[in-house]
């Protein structure tokens, strides 16, 4: 989510999705009146389990990719050097095309 500040005011604004989007994936559209959060709902429409918010990890001026990928390593260990279903000769992300993870 991204953080705006209204009036003297910081609030935590998650991505907004077409109607369409939401009535596919059966989610509430969020709505937003720029006083209060507008955070993912934790349940979908049918009551289900939907998304969760377990840690505010603070804000940043910019993305804190070393906390993201400590963090990412400690839940999914393995996963960085991971050479199942990668090219040929290429391992852990550096295989998904992103050298800002090797």
């Amino acid at each position: 989510y991204s953080e705006l500040l209204i009036e003297g005011k910081w609030l935590k604004v998650s991505s907004a999705f077409n109607i369409e989007m939401c009535e596919r994936f059966g989610v509430k559209v969020l709505d937003f009146d720029g006083t209060d959060h507008a955070l993912m709902h934790p349940f979908d429409e049918a009551g289900n389990k939907h998304m969760e918010y377990l840690n505010q990890r603070g804000a940043y001026n910019d993305l804190p990719l070393d906390e993201i990928l400590a963090t990412f390593t400690q839940h999914y260990p393995g996963f960085m050097d991971n050479t199942v279903n990668n090219a040929p000769g290429q391992s852990g992300a550096s295989a998904y095309g992103d050298d800002a993870f090797t």
